[in-house]
């Protein structure tokens, strides 16, 4: 398990070179794309957030705090 700290308004930004990651049910996962352009591209990646992926989180209720993602 990895424990993600989210800020008081709910996202955090995630990223493991080596392992893919078990979202909780009160995450949701996004990949950015076009980071080089002035509109950025949010494509939710499901429940696995694969090795290798950068990720903007969201939670749920859209508050902070600490969750456990589990190592898949």
């Amino acid at each position: 398990y990895v424990n993600v700290t989210l800020a008081s308004v709910g996202y955090a930004t995630f990223y493991d070179s080596k392992n893919a990651y078990i979202l909780p049910a009160e995450l949701k996962a996004y990949a950015v794309s076009n980071a080089n352009t002035s509109e950025l591209t949010y494509t939710e990646v499901g429940n696995i957030i694969p090795a290798g992926t950068a990720v903007m989180l969201e939670s749920a209720d859209k508050t902070g705090g600490e969750l456990l993602c589990e190592v898949w």
